[in-house]
């Protein structure tokens, strides 16, 4: 914006500071998890060790809890802080990721509600994007 004053005849541009733009926030887009805060997921694991390395990895984003079932199976229970963002399933399958990796294991067998989820580890040829590697010619 600016204004024109008179001065002695000559014309005066002054240029007003414009009020700065609100930056857009990036906001995860919201899941079907988001709504069900109440319920735990469940993550089992093939024995007590890793059900302990899956528990350290996921106190610092969830509250957890590490059970062991009547069958002897041991199930980490995690529960989004009340206070969670929009999208936190993203950071839970972020961590099944890393701990699939860290203890090179294949499969994760996932609770939510009444619904199961197997989530597999990334394949040692697979290319970061998700695809398989091109096969030379």
């Amino acid at each position: 914006m600016w204004r024109e004053d008179d001065a002695g005849g000559v014309a005066v541009r002054r240029l007003g500071r414009r009020a700065a733009r609100p930056r857009p926030i990036r906001a995860q887009p919201e899941t079907c998890w988001d709504e069900v805060l109440a319920t735990p997921v469940e993550i089992a694991a093939p024995d007590r060790e890793s059900a302990r390395a899956l528990l350290t990895e996921a106190v610092r984003h969830f509250r957890t809890e590490l059970v062991e079932t009547e069958e002897g199976t041991m199930v980490v229970r995690l529960r989004p802080a009340p206070a969670a963002s929009a999208g936190w399933v993203f950071e839970l399958l972020a961590l099944v990721e890393r701990w699939l990796e860290a203890r090179n294991l294949q499969v994760a067998n996932v609770h939510h509600g009444s619904r199961s989820y197997v989530i597999q580890a990334a394949s040692p040829t697979s290319e970061p994007g998700g695809g398989p590697e091109p096969v030379a010619a």
